[in-house]
């Protein structure tokens, strides 16, 4: 009589933790599906319902780019945008990128370009939330993630890194979780190699990134199983490597990145320069916040880890560009040390978000919900982006003012003014392509509209046959060619003037 009173205490003791262990479960589906769908949601609507985002004018020559690649069904090897470099070696190495964007904007225009690249960041963020939910429960896990959310705000402007981004976020994920279960990077990463390096430069950090996971996982390895190690690791890397060359240029392609990241005019290019700390910026606060986070409680963080962390920290401070790069690393190598630091008791111990069950007759509710907010961004992004924004790098009134007798004359414009009056079939003097035009030439033109030195432009005038003029209204060559007897203003808006020689209006040649 007691054994069968003490088994049917045990079981219904049994039968009731159970119990209790499915509600916990479900009670954790709907955290992690609102945990998702916060933070994919956030980028998405930004980028979605962002004007910002096109505020660059480089959007516009990758666009035209991808077109001149879908219509000869070619990557052009030189130049067919400026007058300055015609027909000068160039290759276009992010030409997947451009024929995506290309697409995208053919199909839809602005809203459907905008609608891609918020797509993009949607599962960039959620990829960072899946990684993070194992080692922080919902909705801790949303505070790293935030964090980087919104220290990426001002870069995600609707370019190619973006890309970039998504693909090294899948990537390091990819590298974290083959070190996390001790094994050999999915071979499947090597595929992901090899479409990123078609779409954008940042590929060469996803190669680098391999060495210090890998020296991790050999110094980790035990002396018998240390060649093995070797061997996985180092094959992996060589397959990547080979996986890399895999585009229209080869080895150029993988020497490009380091062309660029060794040109001596990158302080001149806005993206470029080194991150200013004389007035308090968003990578400020967020830096500022992880280090209190960080240092509050004593977060400990595996050497190698801790190495790619203080080597992106370096990027970031020695050019604006690579903020981002360095945000989406520290997120996903500080959630578990954070999560160890904060909450010792359950961390390591979160069980992974199970896909298959976010989707649960439970969760559609839910589901129904996330549909609908997507559907009213995309919405209201189709309704209010049908054209894009003046803005200081995209003066589209001013080139729409721009007189017919001026344009197939040579124009001298705004660095960042090129990739609009590409867009619009206008050669260029120069546009964001550094790496055709080479130091020497921004520097001479940098000396010239940023300086003010009259002399250069007066050599420049002549050689190129110049005839007018699109620039910001603060550069001092405006105000030096309205004191020039043979040369007048045609148009001017907070964003651009337009000045012309007075023979060139006269003429209709």
């Amino acid at each position: 009589m007691k054994a069968q009173v003490r088994f049917r205490s045990n079981t219904e003791g049994a039968i009731e933790a159970v119990s209790q262990k499915l509600s916990t479960r479900e009670s954790d589906d709907a955290g992690d599906f609102i945990h998702l769908f916060v933070a994919g949601l956030a980028m998405f609507a930004y980028f979605a319902s962002s004007s910002f985002s096109l505020r660059d004018g480089d959007t516009s020559w990758h666009i035209v780019a991808g077109e001149w690649i879908f219509k000869h069904r070619a990557i052009p090897t030189t130049d067919p945008f400026s007058y300055t470099f015609l027909g000068k070696p160039w290759a276009a190495h992010e030409w997947l990128s451009e024929v995506l964007m290309y697409a995208a904007w053919q199909f839809g225009g602005w809203p459907a370009l905008l609608l891609m690249f918020a797509a993009l960041g949607g599962l960039l963020i959620m990829t960072l939330a899946l990684y993070v939910r194992r080692w922080m429960s919902f909705p801790w896990a949303l505070i790293p993630v935030s964090f980087c959310f919104v220290g990426l705000l001002t870069h995600g402007f609707a370019r190619p890194h973006i890309f970039g981004w998504t693909l090294l976020a899948i990537w390091f994920v990819g590298l974290l979780r083959a070190r996390d279960l001790n094994r050999t990077p999915s071979w499947w990463l090597v595929l992901i190699m090899m479409i990123w390096a078609n779409l954008h430069g940042s590929f060469l950090l996803g190669l680098a990134l391999i060495a210090p996971l890998a020296l991790e996982a050999l110094f980790a390895a035990g002396r018998g199983k240390r060649m093995q190690v070797f061997t996985g690791w180092g094959l992996f890397a060589l397959a990547s490597l080979a996986a890399s060359l895999a585009t229209p240029h080869g080895v150029d392609g993988l020497i490009f990145p380091l062309f660029i990241s060794a040109m001596k005019t990158l302080p001149y290019i806005s993206e470029w320069k080194p991150t200013n700390f004389a007035e308090i910026s968003v990578f400020e606060f967020v830096l500022l916040s992880g280090l209190f986070l960080c240092l509050y409680k004593p977060v400990r963080v595996p050497v190698f880890r801790l190495l790619i962390i203080l080597g992106f920290l370096h990027f970031a401070f020695a050019h604006f560009r690579h903020q981002s790069i360095f945000l989406i690393l520290s997120c996903l190598l500080l959630a578990r040390p954070m999560a160890m630091a904060y909450r010792p008791e359950v961390s390591g111990d979160i069980q992974p978000v199970d896909l298959s069950r976010l989707f649960s007759r439970e969760n559609l509710p839910l589901v129904v919900v996330m549909i609908a907010l997507l559907a009213g961004v995309s919405i209201s992004s189709a309704v209010l982006h049908t054209q894009r924004p003046d803005s200081y790098a995209v003066p589209q009134k001013a080139i729409a003012n721009i007189p017919p007798e001026l344009r197939n004359k040579r124009v001298l414009n705004e660095y960042s003014f090129g990739g609009t009056l590409i867009q619009n079939g206008i050669p260029v003097y120069i546009d964001g392509r550094a790496d055709v035009y080479g130091d020497a030439f921004i520097t001479d033109y940098v000396k010239m509209i940023v300086e003010g030195d009259h002399k250069r432009w007066d050599v420049a005038r002549r050689k190129w046959d110049i005839q007018w003029t699109i620039l910001p209204p603060d550069k001092p060559l405006v105000k030096w060619l309205d004191h020039q007897p043979d040369w007048t203003r045609v148009y001017a808006d907070k964003w651009a003037v337009i000045q012309a020689r007075k023979s060139a209006l006269d003429s209709k040649n």
